[in-house]
């Protein structure tokens, strides 16, 4: 009879201990803090909710609800060569754009895009758009190297060359992005051309004919 009692404790003791790892685990996954400088948008069952979280401790549902992150600070999308990539401190790398002036010159473009995403439209982006990974995707990244690739077209090599023609590249593309980023939950903050890279046999063309003037 004293070795059934032990072990009926002993059962209830593992069953006690088992309650109560659950019990705290869902504790645990209750509460969840969104971090300064993001916004969270709370899903059920993978469905966006429409609730949205500023930075702070906040309480869910466990195993019904979860978060979508998003960043709300700047955010650097830059375009360079792979081995500038490894010490860039932009947040998203890929690689510079190639595209052909109004003339037919192959160049490539080395910009970048600072933006952030506007928390009032969170859910929105959530809802339409996804992540923040797929944000930058099918936003910042394909808009920018559309336009990157688009807009050069109408400028001749030398205004680029001479440096007359670049200001003027990146503004457009500016223009051009700002009315497609805000309609998609994103705030564009600046756009730079850092560098228009022409080909060698152009640079010694053109150092040619300033050996002969």
């Amino acid at each position: 009879m004293e070795e059934e009692f032990s072990e009926r404790n002993k059962m209830r003791l593992i069953v006690l201990v088992v309650v109560g790892a659950l019990a705290l685990l869902t504790t645990l996954l209750a509460f969840r803090t969104v971090s300064a400088g993001e916004v969270g948008v709370v899903t059920r069952f993978g469905r966006v909710t429409g609730r949205t979280l500023d930075p702070g401790a906040h309480v869910i549902v466990p195993f019904v609800e979860g978060i979508m992150t998003y960043n709300t600070k700047k955010v650097i999308y830059e375009t360079t060569t792979a081995e500038k990539q490894k010490g860039s401190n932009a947040d998203y790398k890929d690689f510079p754009v190639d595209t052909n002036t109004e003339d037919g010159q192959q160049v490539n473009i080395f910009y970048t895009v600072r933006f952030s995403v506007d928390p009032t439209e969170a859910g929105w982006v959530a809802q339409n758009v996804g992540s923040q990974e797929d944000l930058v995707e099918k936003i910042v990244k394909t808009e920018s190297r559309i336009w990157a690739r688009n807009v050069p077209r109408r400028f001749t090599a030398e205004s680029l060359y001479t440096g007359s023609g670049s200001q003027e590249v990146q503004n457009e593309i500016f223009d051009a992005l700002r009315p497609t980023f805000e309609s998609n939950g994103l705030v564009l903050d600046g756009v730079g051309v850092r560098e228009i890279q022409f080909s060698e046999q152009y640079i010694h063309a053109i150092e040619a004919k300033q050996i002969e003037a």
